[in-house]
């Protein structure tokens, strides 16, 4: 257990609980902005400059000192101090939480000592901005999150004015002279109002489409989901293939599934847009936001969208799932389409059991 420095009290002065679906750093900055001190002078005073918070993912890592320490000196439940982490989407988004790398679905922040490399956190202008108590959410760092649930904008994930990643506990830096800084949405950086950011309309293939993307994004932690008329009483499954469907999209194998999909979607998404290569959960919200839409619409009406764009590729499933495994009824899917395949070297394979006039041109491979 963290010792108390000098405290006779055992719990803060202020200590806000966490706000619904707050992030656990915003939490914190919120504690020592109400308890009027510095977001690093305050935690520095009771766990000590050796016990490092800031220069790591605390929402990811939040390690047992850093919540033995809430609890006890705000306390609350432990319960719902854990609920602020990124660890409580295990087993709804993903199978392992990993504290230390990367995460499926969760936007990597790019620690580097104390700052930020990347844009690991969404937001929407409109909801910081009619809230009473500003303040960031937990579901604003999972990558499919692009949309506002609330307001149906798109999501920023950064600062508009100078491209600065959002970095609120970082705002008090740079001012000695001040007793403590103002709000938390102005930018770290530029000190622009966050909550002064455009709000645009999302780009969509079709209305029925981007209301999917709303129903998961509003839905996801509800531990099963569908996908056409199948229900997959495991949400996992469905998140598995869906960030998988979106990833593969801009390899160069996929790109063939995806000039298939934007042939006969109402509204290509890419306009033509070449991806680099990189995971689905380093990109930009702008790209996230394409690629989604065009996976969530292959899965859409499943399975006779998919398999139709599918078939037309010539891919077979190995070159689809790069021996990943994956859902039976994903997998399903894939095996029971009819893809050309190369008659001589199928024919060596089956070492004179057969006739090679005897083998069609196509096969049903089950």
């Amino acid at each position: 257990m963290i010792q108390v420095r000098g405290r006779s009290s055992p719990v803060w002065p202020v200590h806000p609980r966490p706000l619904p679906d707050e992030l656990l750093s915003s939490w914190m900055t919120r504690i020592a902005r109400a308890n009027h001190t510095k977001v690093y002078s305050f935690y520095a005073s009771y766990f000590g400059r050796e016990h490092q918070i800031w220069n790591r993912d605390i929402d990811k890592l939040a390690p047992d000192w850093l919540m033995d320490g809430l609890e006890a000196w705000t306390g609350l439940d432990r319960s719902e101090i854990e609920r602020t982490t990124l660890r409580s989407y295990e087993g709804v988004l993903y199978e392992h939480h990993n504290p230390y790398g990367n995460t499926k679905w969760i936007l990597p922040a790019g620690v580097y000592h104390r700052t930020r490399r990347r844009h690991g956190l969404v937001y929407c202008p409109l909801c910081l901005f009619e809230d009473a108590e500003p303040y960031f959410r937990k579901s604003w760092r999972l990558s499919f999150n692009t949309v506002c649930e609330h307001h149906g904008s798109r999501m920023l994930d950064a600062c508009p004015k100078c491209d600065a990643p959002v970095v609120y506990f970082r705002r008090d830096l740079g001012h000695r002279r001040a007793h403590m800084v103002d709000s938390m949405v102005l930018c770290h950086q530029c000190s622009y109002d966050l909550r002064r950011g455009p709000a645009y309309d999302p780009p969509a293939p079709d209305g029925e489409t981007l209301m999917h993307l709303r129903a998961l994004i509003t839905f996801r932690d509800m531990g099963w989901w569908f996908s056409g008329e199948t229900t997959h009483s495991y949400s996992i499954a469905f998140f598995d293939v869906l960030h998988h469907l979106a990833t593969y999209l801009t390899s160069r194998l996929g790109r063939r599934l995806l000039e298939e999909a934007e042939k006969v979607m109402p509204r290509p998404m890419s306009n033509g847009a070449v991806y680099r290569r990189m995971g689905l959960d380093m990109r930009s919200v702008e790209e996230r936001h394409q690629l989604l839409l065009t996976a969530l619409w292959l899965l859409m009406d499943w399975p006779r969208r998919f398999v139709g764009c599918y078939s037309a590729t010539g891919l077979c499933m190995a070159q689809v799932t790069r021996s990943e495994s994956f859902p039976y009824w994903f997998v399903r899917a894939l095996q029971g389409q009819i893809w050309p395949f190369n008659k001589k070297a199928l024919a060596k394979r089956l070492d004179g059991f057969y006739n090679i006039s005897d083998i069609p041109e196509k096969a049903e491979i089950c």
